[in-house]
């Protein structure tokens, strides 16, 4: 198959640390290792756009009504990837969507995502989570939405012995500085604890950044290792006891499925996409309650769920998994087209 990538514009801004990008890159891995011809595509692009099978977009926001429709109309066979990292309730996200108006000037993400129904003939959701916003909140039919979970980056050579490896303390990965990575709360919790904690992504002055920045002045358990690429960043996992994402909402949490696949116990939010994925191997959290959070990072770090996490992971989040579903879900519309 021929096919093509869109992601949304923004993205560039900061790819390092983007996980729709991320996302993305990783499915375009497998179904190239499958051997399909995947092209990211863009307005710098100069690829046929009729010599595409499927042409698949990436990502919320205003930008997906223009070129939908435009590509809807040549006769494009299009799906979207939304990625909904959402708290709202159902009943708010349905009436969002019903209030806007293009006539009035009046725009949301939600309306956006009702009023482009026509130019898609799939929807790929990672989790239950995101489908119920789809089915129950947009008004989508269930047959178009279809759940196609993603996999790891990267999972452990099986040939390739760990070792005897001393594990200890705490690993955080994300775009630290975001509010709902719930980081600050974090830190206090491991200060009470005295367990130390290592954090590792982008930190920057927005948002909870510079709060967090004098939390790890004052602290004498955190540690921010600052941006890795890969390669530290398996080192990491394989030296850390737990790893704990307590954020107020992941899609999925992928850095906790790599993580878990290099043999981290896993301690993350109940809310979204991580339960589809790590089912009874994972310790779940509010994320509101610093309590909670102290109580199962505590059980986390003197009981395991390991090796069994790892196999969970490794058997059915890996690359090859992910994308032969993906694989599977372009052949069905090749084949059968739109079912709305």
């Amino acid at each position: 198959m021929n096919i093509g990538f869109f992601i949304y514009p923004s993205a560039a801004v900061n790819p390092a640390s983007n996980g729709i990008r991320s996302q993305a890159l990783t499915w375009k891995k497998g179904l190239e290792e499958m051997g399909h011809q995947v092209g990211l595509l863009s307005s710098w692009s100069d690829i046929d756009l009729g010599l595409l099978d499927i042409v698949h977009l990436f990502g919320p926001g205003l930008w997906l009504k223009g070129l939908a429709g435009e590509l809807a109309g040549r006769g494009r066979r299009l799906v979207l990837s939304p990625i909904l990292d959402t708290t709202k309730p159902l009943w708010a996200y349905s009436c969002a969507s019903r209030l806007t108006s293009s006539r009035l000037g009046l725009v949301s993400n939600p309306g956006l995502l009702r009023e482009i129904r026509p130019y898609f003939s799939a929807i790929f959701v990672r989790s239950a989570h995101e489908e119920s916003v789809f089915v129950r909140a947009l008004g989508y039919s269930p047959a178009s939405v279809r759940t196609v979970r993603i996999g790891c980056r990267f999972t452990p050579d099986p040939n390739e012995g760990s070792g005897k490896i001393e594990r200890s303390g705490i690993l955080h990965v994300s775009s630290i500085y975001q509010r709902r990575k719930n980081v600050a709360r974090l830190i206090a919790v491991c200060e009470d604890l005295e367990v130390p904690l290592r954090l590792v992504g982008d930190l920057r002055e927005r948002e909870d950044g510079g709060e967090i920045r004098r939390l790890l002045e004052a602290s004498k358990w955190a540690q921010y290792l600052g941006v890795l690429n890969d390669d530290e960043l398996v080192k990491e996992y394989a030296k850390a006891k737990v790893f704990c994402l307590p954020s107020v909402y992941e899609g999925v949490g992928l850095v906790a499925l790599e993580a878990a696949a290099f043999g981290c116990d896993v301690v993350i939010t109940q809310n979204g996409g991580p339960p589809d994925y790590f089912g009874n191997f994972a310790r779940y959290v509010n994320p509101v309650s610093t309590k909670d959070i102290k109580a199962k990072l505590k059980i986390a770090l003197s009981h395991t769920t390991q090796p069994n996490l790892a196999r969970h992971v490794c058997e059915n989040h890996s690359l090859r998994s992910s994308s032969r579903a993906l694989e599977s879900e372009y052949r069905r519309l090749i084949e059968f087209g739109a079912i709305k």
